[in-house]
């Protein structure tokens, strides 16, 4: 290593220690920021999730899908701010009842139409993501839901 390097890194540290020194070593403490796969962050979990009621967060996780972020509630924060606006979600909690309305509907139909039925309804396709799952959009007012294919768990909804 050479002499430049070695004051460069002394440079830094003086700098970290002052600045813990005169704004307090919690400046440098870790925040509560959720980063998503495609880059974004929030910091507003707990802001967001208040919004959402101790019973309503129970019946979330038996509709809503992980995916591929770490829990029930990171998928759902990323895609009520992907998609609350279009589909006209108040709050987060608006979106996920929306979202599990939806599913409610989608499920029916597949229950009982014919697969003309549903193809006449439905524009459907597989999805892309790493979990099994299909994709009914709404030929009409051309809302989405990707539901696994196991279970039927919400992994987005829009429009």
């Amino acid at each position: 290593m050479d002499i430049k390097k070695i004051f460069s890194k002394l440079f830094w540290l003086i700098i970290v220690v002052i600045c813990a020194s005169v704004f307090g070593s919690d400046i440098f403490a870790p925040k509560e920021v959720v980063i998503y796969e495609n880059g974004t962050s929030a910091a507003a979990t707990e802001s967001m999730i208040s919004a959402v009621s101790e019973p309503e967060l129970s019946q979330l996780t038996e509709v809503w899908s992980k995916g591929t972020f770490d829990t029930v509630l990171n998928s759902l924060e990323y895609h009520f701010a992907k998609h609350g606006a279009e589909v006209g979600a108040e709050d987060i909690a608006d979106y996920a009842q929306k979202a599990a309305d939806y599913r409610t509907e989608v499920i029916g139909d597949i229950s009982v139409m014919s697969a003309q039925e549903l193809s006449e309804k439905y524009i459907v396709s597989e999805s892309a993501g790493k979990i099994p799952a299909h994709k009914y959009k709404n030929r009409s007012d051309k809302r989405y839901i990707i539901i696994s294919d196991e279970g039927y768990y919400i992994l987005s909804f829009g429009r």
